[in-house]
């Protein structure tokens, strides 16, 4: 931000436009894949990309792990739901 002289608010804009339209382009690989690429290589990058959404979409859940990280891994693993 400093290099750039942009705030705070800015750079999250601009980079939650990168993602969102990395999104589209990930969506459309998958509808729409390269001969080239087997599916299953671009199932992995989806989802590498959903877990960088999880853990990093509301803040930073690698450094907060033994809190928000863990709590919701503790509901979606440990904890029993009904069917």
């Amino acid at each position: 931000m400093k290099q750039y002289g942009v705030s705070r608010k800015e750079a999250i804009d601009v980079l939650s436009d990168l993602v969102e339209e990395n999104w589209k382009i990930i969506n459309g690989e998958l509808l729409n894949p390269p001969a080239h690429v087997p599916k299953e290589i671009l199932l992995i990058f989806l989802g590498f990309a959903q877990i960088m959404e999880v853990l990093y979409g509301d803040g930073d859940g690698y450094t907060n792990s033994k809190t928000t990280t863990k709590d919701m891994l503790t509901a979606l693993l440990v904890t029993p739901f009904n069917v």
